[in-house]
């Protein structure tokens, strides 16, 4: 076992913090899948409107990858499929209204017998039941590509992002399955099993698995960050591939491989000012964010993100939840600017500098909403990215060097180890009001098509 105690980055403080109580949360009726917000998928239909689907039926596969599923989290009817441009399938729309939650099942295995399936079969069996999409690589942060040998795979256990699950309570609730499914990510790679786990706390089903290396972490928010761990554990050079994997993906997986079933259900955090009562919760996965929030929203205009503030994604309330969130987050619409608010003292103010006397009075939670504050304006190397980057690489240089197109330089200053989540606080405490995590995922963009 390793420890990690890394320095740089910063918690905000956000209203709003879930208590930590499972709130089980019923699906009204409806369930949806947005196929054109996953990464690097070219989505090929396998339902139309009206058929009729059982839990973990295929509801379209991925034309890049090939034969990797993306099933059904729920039995009854495919309501509607909307496509946008250039007939891209933007959602599809299940209705389980029926009673019955039928299943389409296959073959257990015991977490002995895991060890003993050869690697093409497994693969073959966490692409047919559509568990082998929880799992992702780096570079480019998209579905793992069966084809390639990545040199280790990293599971997720420790999420530092405002408002993020805390993983021991989660697994206190849920862990059946967990063994199972490391077992099987062993698998798939010659290399090492890693999870990263909290560091201040004594963890003890974690620490009690097998066929699994367990590293500790400490420090502020990026450090729960999959790729900071990553980055620490074992960095990623230029040809080298990893995966990773969220810590209740590796649950679904080892109960889809030891019940024949695949797994509906997940655990999600649902916060923020806007919400009545913050709450963990119990949901399907493809819940709606209307029925997850299930009358908890308060009065006001407000902003709902599929994720984390920092690097979620900003939906409508009738939209599905992110195929790989794990959090709901609600907060107030910024208004108009204040004139000259930067020559007032301050006091009820958030800064991360010493720019408001704020600073010498902190609270123990703010409020603040989706307003910039001002606009874009020249770059001015002051330090803050790298105030809030606990990674070896020069933030400054590699955007540049994007901008740029300067793919050589890229490569030399690291943008192998890079995604934009790890450059959202970047963003978030930037001067002059430039978007970091953007520009890093314009780099990987450009490399991969160049590439």
């Amino acid at each position: 076992m390793t420890s990690f105690k890394l320095k740089e980055g910063i918690n905000i403080p956000l209203l709003g913090k879930p208590k930590k109580t499972i709130k089980s949360i019923d699906v009204e009726s409806i369930l949806k899948i947005h196929p054109n917000t996953i990464k690097g998928i070219k989505p090929k239909l396998s339902v139309k409107e009206g058929e009729h689907v059982k839990i973990g039926s295929m509801l379209f596969h991925d034309k890049v990858l090939g034969d990797v599923n993306f099933v059904s989290p729920g039995a009854g009817v495919v309501q509607s499929i909307k496509l946008g441009e250039r007939r891209v399938i933007e959602e599809i729309c299940i209705d389980i209204s029926g009673k019955n939650q039928e299943f389409k099942e296959s073959k257990t295995y015991s977490e002995s017998e895991i060890l003993n399936i050869d690697k093409l079969s497994l693969k073959k069996i966490l692409k047919e039941s559509g568990c082998w999409t929880y799992l992702r690589q780096r570079p480019f942060s998209k579905i793992a590509n069966p084809e390639h040998n990545p040199k280790a795979i990293f599971i997720s256990g420790y999420n530092t992002a405002p408002h993020a699950l805390d993983y021991e309570f989660i697994l206190n609730e849920n862990n059946d399955g967990l063994q199972a499914g490391i077992n099987a990510l062993n698998q798939l790679t010659d290399g090492d099993v890693h999870i990263s786990i909290n560091g201040n706390k004594k963890n003890l089903i974690i620490n009690n698995l097998n066929n699994v290396k367990v590293h500790n972490f400490t420090g502020p928010h990026p450090t729960g960050n999959i790729g900071i761990q990553i980055h620490h554990i074992d960095p990623i050079n230029v040809g080298e591939v990893v995966w990773y994997i969220d810590l209740q993906d590796v649950i679904a997986i080892g109960k889809q491989l030891t019940s024949g079933k695949f797994s509906t259900e997940k655990y999600i955090s649902i916060s923020g000012e806007g919400i009545k009562k913050p709450t963990y919760a119990k949901v399907k996965r493809g819940i709606t964010i209307q029925s997850a929030l299930n009358n908890n929203l308060k009065d006001g205009k407000f902003r709902f993100i599929s994720g984390d503030v920092l690097s979620g994604k900003k939906v409508q309330i009738e939209s599905g939840l992110g195929y790989y969130h794990n959090q709901i987050s609600v907060i107030p619409e910024g208004g108009e600017r204040e004139f000259i608010g930067w020559l007032k003292p301050g006091k009820n103010k958030y800064t991360i500098s010493n720019t408001y006397i704020s600073r010498f009075f902190p609270k123990k939670e703010w409020s603040l909403n989706t307003l910039n504050n001002g606009d874009p304006r020249a770059i001015v190397p002051l330090g803050t990215w790298e105030r809030v980057l606990p990674m070896d690489i020069h933030p400054n240089y590699l955007v540049r060097s994007i901008i740029a197109k300067d793919i050589e330089e890229m490569e030399d200053l690291g943008i192998y180890e890079c995604d934009e989540e790890d450059f959202a606080l970047c963003s978030f405490v930037c001067q002059s009001k430039f978007p970091v995590h953007e520009i890093i995922r314009d780099g990987l963009n450009y490399i991969e098509k160049e590439g």
